[in-house]
């Protein structure tokens, strides 16, 4: 599936490699959507709205620890892409398009023998079109920000330092500090967005070209001059990093838990919140500075893992697997399952069942298409 993501020029050699620390936190964040999914479509989301007690805490600590992986996805997109030029890239834009293709019609035909039809005529236009129609909101919005990204690199490459972190704290302020106040009281009284600005919850081609952006930044620059002139050396140390992290988390779980406005269960949803998109800058930092150049075994094995992702992602949003999976097969939404001491631990088990069960589906379809295309290749010689 599309490999757009984790690859570095090593401007000497002119070889592809790999960054594995980003290939690693790839996964990580993969498997965070599919625990999201889980929780919300699960049914956990909803046992734990009726709980008072611990269950309500645990579920809001491991939501919040989970919050940010789409954005850190476009993270890594603006940290890898923005240095790939100014130029349209058709091949870049068909490998992420004919994946989406091929799931869709793939998918449809699967359920449609499974149904003993193929359903209304429309069913067959928004399967044929993928992008248009939205069969992943999250592939269509890459996919534009692929498009955007020669447009977007030319204006970062003009940018120095000081205007750079200008954009990126501008942008904060408006997706991440003005649209969250103007949902809650007091603050909504006087904050407004209505007419002027709006992003989906985050979910919208505003936040992803911010993330984009945000990303690009961390690639030329750190937040913090003396870091990158060398003057400290902290903030080149993962462990401040993780402790950030997990202030903000906590910071964040006792919002949520004790803020008086309620409204703050829905915008703690948000992939803007100023608390998650700073706990995914984090989360990016620490595995940027993981390095495995001298395991390059096991950074291959990390490369071929996370190839898969984006696979995962389609296979299991597909809304018809969705379904199944989170309604017929991994229905959680029984209090009783809750009841046990190892509850935790079956939801883990599930996670990594359907990531696995994903993966092989997709590294069988690339590998039947990759024999597939060199077999027409070979007749056609």
């Amino acid at each position: 599936m599309p490999d757009l993501q984790g690859q570095a020029i090593n401007k000497d050699s002119n070889v592809r490699t790999r960054h594995a620390g980003i290939e690693l936190l790839r996964v990580v964040i993969m498997l965070q959507i599919c625990y999201l999914h889980l929780a919300i479509y699960g049914g956990f989301e909803s046992v734990a709205a009726g709980d008072k007690g611990s269950l309500r805490v645990i579920y809001w600590i491991l939501l919040l620890f989970s919050r940010c992986p789409v954005y850190i996805f476009i993270m890594i997109t603006g940290y890898f892409l923005s240095t790939a030029g100014t130029k349209i890239n058709i091949n870049r834009l068909l490998k992420v398009y004919f994946p989406m293709l091929f799931y869709s019609v793939v998918i449809r035909i699967i359920f449609a023998i499974a149904d003993g039809g193929i359903g209304k005529p429309v069913l067959i236009i928004k399967t044929l079109l993928p992008a248009v129609s939205k069969q992943w909101y999250f592939m269509t919005l890459y996919l534009l920000v692929v498009i955007f990204s020669p447009f977007l690199n030319l204006m970062i490459e003009k940018l120095d330092r000081r205007n750079f972190l200008i954009l990126v704290g501008v942008l904060f302020f408006l997706f991440s500090i003005w649209q969250p106040l103007s949902k809650l009281e007091p603050m909504r009284q006087v904050f407004k967005i209505e007419n002027i600005i709006w992003t989906e919850e985050g979910k919208g081609l505003y936040g992803f070209i911010y993330m984009y952006i945000l990303g690009a930044y961390m690639r030329k620059h750190k937040f913090i001059s003396k870091a990158e002139d060398g003057t400290t050396k902290i903030f080149d140390k993962p462990w401040i990093y993780i402790f950030i992290f997990l202030i903000l988390l906590v910071l964040n779980v006792l919002l949520v838990l004790n803020y008086p406005d309620k409204r703050i269960e829905k915008v703690a949803y948000y992939y803007d919140h100023p608390i998650t998109v700073l706990q995914g800058v984090c989360l990016f930092r620490i595995f940027e500075m993981i390095r495995l150049e001298k395991h390059p075994s096991i950074a291959r094995v990390i490369a071929f893992v996370s190839a898969g992702n984006l696979g995962v992602y389609m296979i299991s949003e597909s809304s018809r697997v969705r379904d199944l999976l989170w309604t017929d097969i991994f229905n959680i939404s029984d209090p009783k399952f809750y009841n046990g001491r190892f509850w935790l631990i079956k939801m883990a088990l599930i996670v990594l069942a359907v990531y696995c069960v994903c993966w092989l589906i997709d590294l069988f379809t690339r590998r039947v298409l990759t024999a597939f295309i060199r077999r027409k290749k070979a007749r056609s010689h």
